[in-house]
């Protein structure tokens, strides 16, 4: 009868063991999927970054391409917009590539 007894013990004992184990996977599961969504709203905001960064760059090289047919002397500078535009979207992509 006491080895019955020591058998159900230790499958109790297991059990909590068990039960804690499952709280602190639920708990970490989740922090996971918090930070997740926060990773998803960060990206989703780099993603619109990229894309509005991208549109400004086509509307500059518009630009660009309107005053060098109509002979005006803020090429330079625009082109130094354009290179502007180009870093920022190459930091962009370089933050995406690197999570």
């Amino acid at each position: 009868m006491s080895d019955l007894v020591q058998k159900i013990d230790g499958i109790e004992w297991k059990i909590q063991k068990l039960a804690q184990k499952m709280k602190l996977l639920k708990k970490e599961n989740s922090a996971l999927l918090e930070e997740n969504l926060q990773q998803k709203t960060e990206l989703e905001g780099h993603k619109n970054n990229i894309y509005n960064l991208e549109a400004q760059l086509s509307r500059t090289r518009e630009t660009l391409e309107s005053s060098h047919k109509n002979g005006s002397g803020s090429s330079k500078l625009l082109k130094e917009e354009i290179d502007q535009y180009i870093s920022e979207i190459d930091k962009c992509l370089e933050w995406l590539q690197s999570m």
